[in-house]
């Protein structure tokens, strides 16, 4: 079997149509990159089918089985080495924040669906970049639970 070469490049292998994370999960889940690509980014993705399920347990008060469903995701994230605390992160944090602020005064000037499209992907990026920020600060300082 041939191993599948992989480009540096955040999202896409060197063939245009692997996506190195489904590459990645594949052998873990038991599919095909293909499967695998479609269970993060299909009709049906995991993503949003987890997020039914937990507002149904939102939605029953049911906070001991949400618990439970949501440990695996949470032990998940908590192995993701935190970033170093550099001016490079701050600026990044503010480059998205700068980037949401412009896309949310494009939207409500005129509203419409390619603005509001627009407007969430901003919204995406800063939370990824103020998650990333947080966590170095909990990491810098210890605030473990903070």
């Amino acid at each position: 079997m041939r191993a599948t070469k992989l480009s540096a490049s955040p999202r896409w292998g060197n063939s245009g149509k692997l996506d190195p994370v489904a590459v990645r999960i594949a052998p873990r889940l038991g599919v095909t990159a293909a499967t695998a690509e479609q269970l993060m980014r299909g009709p049906q993705r995991v993503n949003e089918r987890c997020a039914a399920i937990v507002r149904g347990f939102v939605e029953l008060g049911d906070e001991r089985r949400l618990a439970a469903f949501l440990a695996p995701i949470r032990v998940a994230e908590a192995g993701v080495a935190p970033m170093p605390l550099t001016s490079d992160l701050y600026a990044a944090c503010e480059e998205a924040f700068a980037g949401f602020c412009q896309r949310q005064l494009e939207y409500r000037r005129a509203p419409d669906a390619a603005k509001a499209q627009t407007l969430l992907r901003a919204l995406d990026a800063l939370t990824v970049a103020a998650q990333r920020l947080r966590q170095s600060l909990k990491q810098r300082h210890e605030l473990g639970g903070a």
